[in-house]
């Protein structure tokens, strides 16, 4: 990639791959969408640059994924015509072609009468059934991924990449007010994570309820709109629509049904029902089918010459090409200016429903689902949210406040597991007393509880978006929390009252760490910058700016000498705070470790003497580098599979004695290592999610590790 780039956005006259950037579109939390140029043939192109970066393992998962989307040839599908990865950032290539949404033309609350929308939603079924008979499910099916063109020619997009989705899961990336949208038009085997192509179905009739009735059928916080979604019948559309007639309620209705067996055969078929009762000409049931328009050739949309298209040539690096069809009907949002592209997607066509299962499913089934929604760090992420996370809050909140209100269980072989949170657990840190355990959640909550018995003790609830990171203090009377907010945050850890918001970050706050005499906090952040900072003012003393990439980890030198950090760039750099002798001045790059190859670097700790740095990386292993020179020795995870982690390792951390190294992978199991002879002692497989996070208690005889699975386990290595 050439030029300057922050965290994924790019400049005029920029190259990615083969096309160059001539104008900005959109730069939203979820991708950078710009209007492009093919460097040798000249036509026109969106380029879609996909946040977070790409792991390095999902790499081709999403090619893959991306070339099947790749062969979707239909008139009424917005053709993807090249995809690929530059630099960790994938990218996906489609046709330029000025449009607006089905919701930028029925805005939110608009009644239109069926004959009016049907004649689209005829098109946006045929285009489905055509990727259905592919195997293929959309998955996000809602009015703001229908487009009409200048010639009201219907355009479908935003298929799922399930490769992106895993990114952002594993990356613990959030998506946002996206998600809230995107849950109103989820099928209930969808929340549970077995979208079929009747989940299709059932968000286009959810997209015709809502344009008849002016309402969805469901509203309130995320949670309160899953939750009815997979346990409440919608409400009778004739109390909302007065004068639909009894056969299009029941159309749209056998749409709508919880269990996606008792829906209509295929999106097609519902779509032909509604015709005919729309039309009144014969029963919604029990006539002869008429096919789908068939998959003719699509339109010829040959690379045109520039002086034919718009934008022309002069337009701004930030003006938005015309979006607005000159023909389009009922423009009623002409002046807004078009939405943030949305993540082409692929989803997998199999999963399907187990045989024996019904309409119904315990409410513990549907808490288990909405973890894995809620996991785009846990997820595509979805998330869970609640009514008070949507709205202003105090600093603390009772425990009563936030469910659930009996948050801890021991299991039978003594771990104590937390389960207070609501979603992916990303961070953990023990009091320096070792009373007490930190934990930050997606849930955008920081809990304390007590490491004996699981008793909450405070909740921290001052971030508006998920938070990545939490230290404690060294003299216990802090702690730091980073966030997607892009704040670092400082508060007292006894009653959690906000001391100080650090706001001197661009993107995601990745990681805090605090300095021995409690004074400093250096943090890192997707806007690929080390800051070091007094926790006190948020004074700036080191802006370090060598990464190429996001920063995922952060750690001082137990003497406050340096702090190391590891990067998406593969690389592990140490920074000094001091002046080191003649060697280096303050502020200078020590080293830069190299050893996980191209490898995400996600975690890192120092041996309590400062002599040497584990970090833990994509490339399945835990690298020591000599603290002093970054020279690497040879890495832990050598001889029988056994006994080395297979997948990628999120999680690394020191014994406060030296002696010993826990490490934890996305598979959720923690490997405790002697150092001396690069031995397994004890393997946990406590976690049914990812390990994000580990933590010695002071004295070196439990360790406190968070996950994905949304809990937080305290148990004993021997």
């Amino acid at each position: 990639m050439d030029g300057k780039q922050v965290a994924g956005a790019f400049q005029k006259g920029q190259n990615i791959g083969q096309y160059q950037v001539i104008g900005t579109l959109n730069r939203g939390k979820l991708a950078e969408t710009y209007i492009g140029r093919h460097t040798s043939h000249n036509a026109l192109v969106q380029i879609e640059v996909l946040r977070p970066p790409l792991i390095a393992e999902l790499r081709e998962d999403f090619l893959a994924q991306a070339q099947t989307l790749r062969k979707l040839e239909h008139p009424h599908i917005l053709k993807l015509r090249d995809a690929d990865v530059e630099n960790h950032y994938a990218f996906l290539i489609t046709d330029y072609i000025s449009s607006v949404s089905l919701r930028q033309v029925y805005p939110s609350g608009t009644i239109v009468p069926l004959a009016k929308f049907l004649p689209y939603l005829k098109r946006v079924a045929a285009a489905l059934q055509y990727a259905h008979d592919q195997k293929i499910v959309h998955g996000d099916v809602r009015p703001e991924n229908i487009l009409l063109d200048r010639d009201n020619h219907i355009l479908l997009w935003g298929f799922t990449i399930e490769a992106i989705k895993q990114n952002r899961k594993r990356v613990r990336f959030a998506e946002g007010e996206t998600m809230k949208e995107a849950i109103a038009y989820s099928a209930p085997e969808q929340i549970q994570k077995r979208a079929t192509a009747a989940s299709d179905q059932y968000s286009l009739a959810i997209i015709v309820y809502e344009f008849l009735s002016g309402e969805l059928p469901f509203t309130g916080s995320y949670l309160e709109i899953a939750d009815k979604q997979v346990h409440t019948p919608p409400p009778a559309l004739r109390q909302k629509a007065q004068g639909i007639s009894t056969k299009i309620e029941e159309t749209v209705m056998k749409a709508l049904e919880k269990d996606p067996r008792q829906r209509f055969p295929d999106v097609w078929t519902f779509i032909n029902t509604l015709q005919q009762a729309l039309d009144a000409r014969r029963p919604a049931s029990g006539g002869q089918r008429v096919p789908p328009p068939p998959p003719v050739m699509p339109r010829q949309i040959v690379p045109p010459a520039p002086a034919q298209v718009a934008p022309p040539p002069q337009v701004a690096a930030t003006q938005v090409p015309p979006a607005v069809p000159a023909q389009a009907p009922l423009i009623l949002a002409a002046q807004n200016p078009p939405p943030a592209t949305p993540v082409p997607v692929f989803k997998d066509s199999t999963l399907a429903p187990r045989r024996g299962e019904g309409s119904t499913m315990t409410r513990r089934a549907f808490a288990a689902g909405l973890v894995g929604l809620a996991a785009l760090g846990g997820a595509g992420g979805w998330y869970i949210l609640s009514k008070r996370l949507a709205q202003p809050a105090p600093p603390t909140v009772k425990p009563d406040d936030v469910p659930p209100a009996t948050p801890t269980v021991v299991n039978n072989k003594g771990a104590l597991i937390f389960t207070g949170h609501l979603a992916s657990v990303n961070a953990v840190d023990w009091s320096p007393d070792g009373r007490l355990i930190a934990s930050a959640s997606d849930d955008r909550f920081v809990q304390i509880f007590d490491a004996q018995s699981g008793q909450r003790k405070l909740i921290y609830s001052g971030h508006t978006e998920e938070v990545a990171a939490v230290a404690w203090s060294p003299n216990g009377r802090l702690i730091a929390s980073g966030s997607q907010d892009t704040t670092a945050q400082v508060w007292n850890a006894a009653n959690g009252t906000k001391v100080f918001t650090y706001k001197g970050h661009r993107d995601r706050v990745n990681g805090v760490s605090w300095s021995s005499d409690s004074a400093m906090l250096a943090s890192v952040s997707e806007d690929r910058t080390v800051q070091v900072w007094q926790a006190g003012n948020g004074a700036l003393a080191f802006d370090f700016r060598g990464h190429t990439a996001g920063v995922l980890c952060i750690g001082w030198q137990p003497d406050d000498s340096s702090v190391a950090s590891g990067s998406w760039d593969g690389t592990l750099r140490d920074w000094a705070t001091v002046q080191h002798g003649d060697h280096f001045n303050a502020g200078d790059q020590i080293f830069n470790y190299g050893g996980h190859g191209k490898n995400e670097v996600y975690a890192l700790s120092w041996s309590p003497k400062g002599s040497f740095v584990a970090s833990a990386g994509a490339d399945q292993t835990v690298q020591i580098s000599n603290g002093v020179n970054g020279t690497g020795i040879p890495p832990f995870f050598t001889g029988h599979k056994s006994n080395t982690h297979v997948n990628p390792v999120r999680a690394v951390a020191w014994s406060p004695d030296g002696n010993f190294i826990a490490s934890g992978d996305t598979d959720g199991i923690v490997l405790v290592w002697q150092v001396v002879g690069r031995k397994v002692i004890f393997t946990y497989r406590g976690h049914k999610g990812a390990i994000n996070a580990l933590a010695w208690s002071p004295d070196g005889k439990r360790i406190a590790s968070a996950s994905a699975d949304s809990t937080v386990h305290v148990w004993q290595p021997r």
